[in-house]
């Protein structure tokens, strides 16, 4: 199991001290539904085209939190990858 943490996070070095060994930090610039889906498209795509050389990619990313909190990124769509 891992934490997301947003790298500006006051109480993250608190929250860590307190049960270093309670779980994994994972941090990110912003961990915010929009956050993580800017994060893993990043992270994946790269990834996904070298190890196809190119012939597969991600055309989009959604991170669903709850029933009312949810994100989308289809970088392709809008004429621009990510920056």
């Amino acid at each position: 199991h891992a934490f997301v943490f947003s790298e500006d996070e006051p109480l993250r070095e608190q929250l860590t001290a307190a049960a270093p060994e309670a779980f994994k930090s994972y941090i990110i610039p912003n961990c915010s539904s929009e956050g993580l889906c800017r994060h893993l498209f990043e992270l994946f795509d790269p990834m996904v085209r070298e190890r196809t050389g190119g012939r597969v990619f991600l055309t989009g990313v959604e991170v669903l939190e709850d029933s009312r909190n949810s994100a989308s990124l289809f970088p392709e769509q809008a004429g621009a990858g990510p920056s």
